[in-house]
């Protein structure tokens, strides 16, 4: 600063570093240095002339209650720096770029009116190195404080973010665009850092005269009268101490805690220290004006005398909730209920509770902190506790358990009350009637372990064993820090093979080491690549061959063309192939798969993947063959059109025109459609044989496939080293739950989808809290569903007794709570938050956020409404369009709290309990309405999905944990939304990141004509037909997911019996079945109009026929069947025999729930009454539809668990989950059988689970005979099959069925009914063709490998030969110069000594470099040439470098140059050495010509099994139409007997059941 400058000034500094300050102090003795936080100096506004900062670098949020939300760290400095100066003074900022650029939320926005921009600088990111270390682009900006300014329009530097032009991910402020700006100091470049980041490239070596050539630019600012502004003349604001608080709170309360001294009670908070207070409410009506006008009667008059001596206002409460409508019924009828919360005093009783509360708080933390100490003093210890219980037990005498509501009210704001509350056990009394609580085991034992410390290990193995534990990866610091070791070079001689160099990193000329796990997993192709590119180039750095090895050891087998499952449609085939077929099959033309000709056919959109023609392949006029693989007279009138929808994944419905009465309607023209969709399957057929047709087009296709999807090995991750610190001493981690905690420390995200009952919370809060304590997170948020956040924060405390955890409640949310609420969160360091999910959906994102993000959706939906001719897609696209910009309608009129923001809370991880509920997500897609897919998009769920977009935009993607039980129950495609969630990233690697896309890759779409469910209409219905190629797609949903199933974690769960309890039809039941039957002829015959009576309707009616013939028709009686007897004969059975230790009982049926008994008959009321008759207590007897709150449930759980309800009826919906009635459950009945499969595990689960007291329990399914229980069971059976096999097995079925919801065909219906034997024959043989068909496959695959064998033999036999007839000549120049004296010739001189001629030679091979890679020759030897492949200009040399020995054939020798007589000598063993690579070259060749022998004659086998396979296709061909079109039993026999005698199937039926 200039001298005369620095005379007349006033200096003030704030530094938060204590040395830096500590040092500025000395260096400027006559300035006032502040060493604190910038947001706690109490400057004075309009006080200073000028700020200059160089703001920290930092991604936190600063909360000053100044300001009206929190800022980013940037904001905030530029925003407080601009109210400190007075009106014309200036400030003056080192920032980073984000301040100018940032698309939302910009501080630029808030200080345009007042503020003039006089210009800045934007720096490369070289300008700190020096200093810092970091490479960071910076901005030098210039503010001046204008108060009078006021709107300007055309002011560029506050206009707005724009996109950059050359990557659309990046947003730039104006000022700061264009190619050629004098302001920015270098050329933009873009990195892809947390999803693409600008940088700056500098251009100039001379940094200073740019910085001064550029400072030219920046405006001057504008003199002002010094006299005619506002200047305060004091800096700092005088602090005035409040002596009504004692000293001692004010020096010891913490933050947000309760305290007490005497009979006062006092609580901190953001604002300070205040004398405590409690919330109350009371409630009154008002007329429309808002006039007084009665009490809500349930206040006392003592209560409403207290709350108007207050004299509250609206504006002085916490909170005013006034109803929407008014009341319908009642006194108050026609008024609006108001709620006031308010702050009252606290009475004498309140106050000794909240002193009692403290006491024990105090007591509790004493017994901790002790044991915090590796060697505290035991009788210390027994002391503390003693106390503790004493505090406690005269607590509980007089006021109550601690997790009593009076008591959690009166205290859940202090910090420490989870942990309080988790001191007490909740159990229920021995009448079972009501809960009550027992003291904890804390009261007992030590339970907190004692803290980490920094431990020395005795093996180089535990070094890297622990840090990799902590997620350093591998930590050479680290390590040498707890091993005694030389040197880092012994450390990684020490280590071996159980540490490798990163390939990749090498590559860009980078050296780190990565485990060994990490090694041989992930994308092992690319590293395969790099390594050999390494042995090649015969790099002598590594052991590469050596790692070659280990990389192909692991490297996935390559999946053949006969196991890839592919059709049109599949987006991953090039479009080069599809471009081939189209020019073949609709225009005739055969072309090259890599002609131009091909290449122009078809394009891809960028914005959601649709494929359509290029102009030229669109204008060509329609042949005659391509119009014959059209529909004529429709839309789709030739080849060309239908292909394109095909590629699209999509099949449209032809529709026609007609007139009813005098309106015109669209209809499904079903003729046509039904022809369209056999053109769409011939055409499909016309793709197989084409491809079969080329071998270069099956190479291609299966080269891509492979190339795209089979790259990859998942990684298994070992968490036996884990130690998470305070885990209690009681508490201990499986190893799935270590395994899980290190796999979310070292990758940061997770999908958990572990079984119910498998200890989720404790996996979540573990890595949490192992990840806080590395310093890798800060704020973790949990989101857990709102009924379970008080049990979740004490679960915290029981596990974690030492961590410091909020656990938000709804009080937080009242509006004058909400800004201690966010700095709370800014301001705590806590170690978990912990929040209910309807809470969490009330904090929403900023406007700016929401308003960018649904931008960025219109824009993908009008791409898809522009490129589809889908008439569904585009309504649906319509639809959705409309919903967003009424969202964004509503935003603008929104009044918003602008302080609870969510990305201003600064979470940086985020977990989410309970995921499955977040689910519905209607992903953007052309593909129409697709059953399994869900239509509707919860407010929810888009509110999750912003949310978790912004953690993981300022993560890398990563920082988002999902777990549930559940992650598949309707449809696979359900894998897509949950992947779409935590690994956007890895869908973009695979090219399947949108919906489209990913259903081309791995779903089979099928749109058949089905009734509509209103009966009244056939309709096409697009449904799954299958999910394909399986295995990579769980092998990329395994990237993320952490699958555990209830098999693979042998959990202490009881065992189950399955029985099956079979009735016989009754007389009524076979008459009734006989008019089903009927009736579905006469809906085939298309007789009946559908409105009257549909297979929807005969369905329906079947499943109730197979419970009780009431539910039909009330006129039938109980004789009439035999199931539900059945159930009660058992029922019963069980309850006796369970009489002692009060056994429970579960009945299940989501047919027949209870109704009134004037809405008629229902099963449970049915089965009710018939258990009273044999003598069950009817109190004993509960549905669960009669309990429909929280409170009623849990109250419901509670008299279940302790044996007051002993049977317990529930449906699907309403029991099968959420409901812990385990305690005493001995069995479970299904009456019957619900749709998906997940809703029998659910059932299921009620009584599988932990904490059963039974060891083994009974399973009961209830099955009638020849009804519609049979087709279901087998369908439920098929499903979970495929579920678990999917989602557990290493290698899952290549393709399966999809497990939605399905109606059963007439011809189905009628087989079953009329019990058609040959229905099951149609299924073995259905199974048996399947069992062929993939030993088939598998007979193809070896087929195909040893096609390659043949390609690869036949390409490398002839230079394996024509090398070994090379060799004779070089053996003998080999021989024959053995014994002569050395002499070695260079290009100008010949030298006879060993020494010069090896150290000339390493100066050659030194300095063997040029521009373009060459091969020089650099001496001969022995009558062979020394050659060498040339060095770029800077290239180092490597250790070790390879040297050719050039004869008629080439031979390499490795040389280390350290010796150089011992070069010499390598080089002529090398020669020496010739006839033994003639033996190796011998073996090689003699190998390929075996090979290619056997090869050959494998590849001309026909399938073993082909007769077998061509017998049953026959059979099964002749069979299944005839069982379709229900063909008489007489024509089925005619038609088989041409195969054998023995296919007459026995008549009678057996049902087997395996769940």
């Amino acid at each position: 600063m200039p001298k005369h400058l620095r005379e007349k000034s006033e200096l003030y500094g704030v530094e938060l570093d204590t040395i830096t300050g500590a040092i500025a102090k000395h260096l400027h003795p006559n300035s006032r240095i502040e060493i604190k936080g910038f947001e706690t100096v109490v400057f004075n506004d309009n006080s200073f002339d000028l700020v200059i900062s160089n703001v920290p670098f930092a991604n936190l949020r600063i909360a000053d209650n100044r300001y009206d939300r929190p800022y980013m760290i940037h904001d905030y400095f530029v925003k407080k720096s601009l109210d400190l100066v007075h009106d014309g003074g200036q400030v003056a900022i080192i920032s980073s770029t984000g301040t100018m650029d940032k698309r939302t939320e910009n501080i630029l926005q808030d200080i345009r009116e007042t503020t003039e921009f006089l210009g800045g600088v934007r720096l490369p990111d070289s300008a700190f190195k020096a200093i810092a270390g970091t490479s960071v682009t910076t901005d030098m900006l210039f503010f001046q404080k204008h108060l009078d300014k006021g709107y300007v329009a055309d002011d560029l530097a506050f206009s707005g973010s724009i996109r950059y032009e050359k990557d659309s991910r990046i947003w730039l402020n104006p000022y700061f665009d264009g190619e050629y700006n004098s302001q920015v100091l270098g050329t933009y470049e873009v990195r892809n850092f947390n999803g693409g980041t600008l940088s700056v490239k500098g251009i100039s070596d001379d940094l200073i005269a740019s910085v001064e050539t550029a400072l030219h630019q920046v405006k001057a600012p504008r003199k002002i009268d010094r006299n005619e502004v506002i200047i305060n003349p004091d800096v700092l604001t005088e602090q005035v101490m409040d002596t009504s608080i004692p000293a001692e709170m004010r020096e010891n309360l913490g933050q947000y805690s309760f305290g007490y001294q005497g009979s006062t009670v006092y609580y901190r908070d953001n604002k300070g220290i205040r004398v405590g207070t409690k919330t109350e409410e009371i409630s009154y009506y008002v007329d429309e004006e808002g006039n007084f006008k009665a009490w809500d009667t349930k206040h006392s008059q003592k209560q409403i005398d207290r709350f108007n001596a207050l004299e509250v206002t609206d504006n002085t409460a916490l909170d005013v909730y006034v109803t929407d409508d008014e009341a319908k019924r009642g006194q108050f009828k026609g008024y609006y209920k108001k709620t006031v919360f308010y702050e009252a005093p606290l009475s004498d009783k309140e106050v000794a509770r909240i002193k009692g509360m403290v006491d024990i708080r105090n007591a509790y933390q004493e017994v901790i902190a002790i044991q915090r100490h590796y060697d505290y003093d035991k009788k210390t210890f027994n002391h503390l506790l003693g106390k503790l219980n004493r505090t406690y037990d005269s607590f509980v005498k007089r006021y109550g358990y601690l997790n009593s509501a009076v008591n959690r009210n009166l205290f859940d704001s202090d910090d420490k009350y989870s942990l309080l509350a988790s001191l007490e056990d909740e159990r229920l009394d021995p009448s079972g009637k009501s809960v009550i609580y027992t003291k904890s085991l804390a009261f007992e034992k030590a339970l907190v372990r004692p803290e980490k410390e920094v431990k020395k290990v005795h093996t180089a193995l535990d070094a890297l064993n622990s840090s990799l534990a902590d997620g350093r990866g591998v930590d050479f610091a680290y390590m040498m820090s707890i091993y005694q070791v030389e040197s880092k070079m012994t450390l990684i001689e020490e280590l071996g093979d159980l540490i490798m160099p990163d390939p990749e990193k090498y590559l860009n000329g980078e050296l780190s080491y990565v485990s060994r796990q990490d090694f041989l997993s992930g994308d092992v192709v690319t590293k395969l690549e790099v390594v050999d590119l390494f042995v090649k180039q015969d790099n002598q750095d590594f052991n590469w061959p050596h790692y070659v090895g280990l990389l192909e050891t692991v490297k996935p087998a390559r999946i053949t063309l006969a196991d890839i499952d592919y059709r049109i449609g599949s987006r991953w085939i090039p479009l080069s192939v599809y471009g081939k077929f189209a020019q073949e099959t609709f225009m005739g033309k055969v072309y090259e798969l890599l002609d131009q000709e091909v290449a122009t056919v078809l394009e891809v959109s960028p914005i959601d993947g649709v494929i359509t023609y290029q102009s030229k392949f669109a204008y060509t006029y329609s042949n005659a063959t391509d119009r014959s693989l059209g529909v004529p007279a429709s839309r789709y009138d030739s080849g060309r059109k239908i292909f394109e929808n095909l590629l699209n994944s999509n099949q449209p419905t032809i529709t026609k025109q007609v007139v009813e009465g005098d309106k015109k309607k669209n209809v499904t023209d079903v003729e046509k459609t039904t022809v369209l969709r056999a053109k769409e399957t011939h055409l499909q057929e016309l793709f197989q044989d084409f491809v079969a047709r080329f071998p270069e087009v099956q190479q291609m296709i299966e080269d891509t496939y492979n190339r795209l999807y089979n790259r990859t090995v998942s990684k298994s991750y070992d968490g036996s080293h884990l130690t998470i610190d305070g885990l209690a001493q009681n508490i201990s981690l499986r190893p799935h739950q270590k395994n899980a905690i290190q796999r979310i420390v070292e990758e940061k995200r997770a999908l958990l989808a572990h079984e119910v009952g498998s200890g989720k919370t404790l996996t979540m809060l573990g890595a949490g809290f192992k990840l806080k304590e590395l310093g890798m997170v800060h704020k973790p948020l949990y989101v857990v569903p709102s009924s379970l956040t008080a049990q979740f924060g004490q679960e915290i405390m029981k596990f974690f007794p030492t961590k410091k955890v909020y656990v938000t409640t709804k009080k937080d949310f009242a509006k004058a709570k909400r800004k201690q609420f966010m700095s709370r969160i800014i301001t705590g360091d806590y170690d978990a938050i912990v929040i209910g999910d309807s809470q969490f959906e009330k904090i929403p994102m900023s406007r700016e956020k929401q308003v960018a993000y649904i931008n960025d959706k219109l824009e993908q939906l009008r791409e898809i409404k522009l490129g589809s001719d889908s008439d569904y897609t585009v309504k649906e696209a319509e639809r959705s369009i409309k919903g967003l910009e009424n969202q964004l309608e509503e935003l603008q009129k929104l009044e918003r709290d602008t302080f609870i923001e969510f990305e201003n809370l600064g979470i940086d991880f985020l977990f989410v309990d309970e995921a499955h509920h977040f689910k519905n997500i209607r992903p953007i897609t052309g593909l129409g309405n697709v059953a399994g897919i869900t239509n509707t998009t919860s407010k929810k769920n888009v509110d999750m999905e912003m949310k978790v977009r912004q953690v993981q935009a300022e993560h890398g993607d990563r920082n988002v944990v999902f777990a549930t039980g559940t992650p598949v129950s309707n449809s696979i495609s359900e894998l897509f939304t949950m992947m779409n969630y935590i690994q956007p990233d890895v869908l973009e690697r695979y090219q399947v990141s949108n919906f489209d896309s990913w259903v081309g890759a791995f779903g089979n779409i099928e749109n058949s004509m089905e009734l509509a469910p209103t009966g009244d209409k056939y309709q096409p219905k697009k449904r799954f037909k299958k999910f394909v190629n399986l295995p990579e797609l769980m092998r990329i949903y395994k990237e993320t997911a952490d699958i555990q199933t209830s098999d693979m974690l042998d959990l202490p769960v009881p065992e189950a019996k399955i029985i099956a309890v079979e009735s016989e039809l009754t007389q009524a039941q076979k008459y009734y079945l006989e008019e089903l039957v009927k009736r579905s002829d006469a809906i085939k015959s298309g007789s009946v109009d559908p409105s009257r009576d549909n297979m929807l309707k005969i369905t329906g009616e079947a499943r109730k026929l197979a419970i009780d013939m009431r539910l039909i028709d009330s006129a039938y009686t109980l004789s009439d069947n035999q199931k539900i007897l059945q159930v009660v004969d058992n029922v019963e059975r069980i309850y006796r025999e369970g009489e002692n230790e009060k056994a429970t009982q579960m009945i299940f049926s989501d047919i027949g729930t209870p109704k009134s008994k004037e809405e008629g008959f229902d099963v449970y009321n049915e089965l009710k009454a018939l258990l009273v008759d044999r003598g069950i207590p009817k109190e004993e007897i509960a549905f669960v539809h009669d309990a429909n709150t929280d409170e009623k449930k849990n109250s419901l759980s509670r008299k279940v668990n302790s044996g007051e309800v002993r049977i317990l009826m529930a449906s699907t919906e309403k029991g099968g989950t959420g409901l812990n009635v385990q305690s005493r459950m001995k069995a479970v009945h299904h009456l019957d059988v619900p749709w998906r499969p997940s809703d029998i595990v659910q059932r299921n689960g009620r009584l599988i689970r932990q904490g059963n007291m039974h060891q083994e329990v009974d399973i009961y399914h209830y099955i009638t005979k020849g009804s519609f229980d049979n087709y279901l069971w087998q369908t439920q059976e098929n499903k979970l099959k495929y579920i678990t096999q999917i989602m557990t097995s290493k290698d899952p079925v290549r393709s399966a069925e999809d497990i939605d919801e399905q109606t059963m065909t007439a011809s189905d219906f009628k087989a079953l009914a009329t019990g058609n034997p040959y229905l099951k024959l149609k299924m073995e043989l259905e199974n048996e063709l399947t069992v062929l068909e993939n030993q088939k496959r598998a007979f193809n695959r070896s087929k195909d490998e040893y096609r390659h064998t043949v390609s690869y033999c036949e390409k490398h036999l002839p230079i394996m030969e024509k090398r070994l007839s090379q060799y004779d000549k070089d053996i003998a120049q080999s021989l024959a110069t053995k014994s002569q004296d050395f002499v070695m010739r260079f290009d100008n001189q010949a030298m006879d000594n060993r020494a010069e001629a090896g150290d000339y030679l390493r100066k050659l091979i030194t300095y063997n470099r040029s521009e373009t890679k060459e091969v020089r020759t650099l001496a001969s030897f022995r009558g062979f040439d020394l050659k060498m492949t040339t060095r770029g200009p800077s290239e180092p040399l490597p250790e070790t470098v390879s040297l050719m020995i050039v004869g008629d054939n080439q031979y390499t020798v490795a040389l280390d140059l350290k010796s150089d007589v011992g070069t010499i000598q390598r080089i002529s063993n090398a020669i020496d050495h010739i006839i033994y690579d003639q033996e190796k070259t011998q073996e090689l060749v003699k190998d390929l010509k075996d090979k290619l022998r056997v090869a050959k004659v494998e590849v001309e086998k026909v399938f073993p099994k082909e007769e077998d396979y061509q017998l049953v296709k026959a059979k099964y061909d002749v069979l299944a139409p005839l069982v379709e079109k229900e063909a008489e039993i007489e024509e089925i026999d005619a038609a088989l007997a041409k195969f054998s005698e023995d296919t007459t199937p026995q008549k009678k039926q057996q049902i087997a059941l395996e769940i």
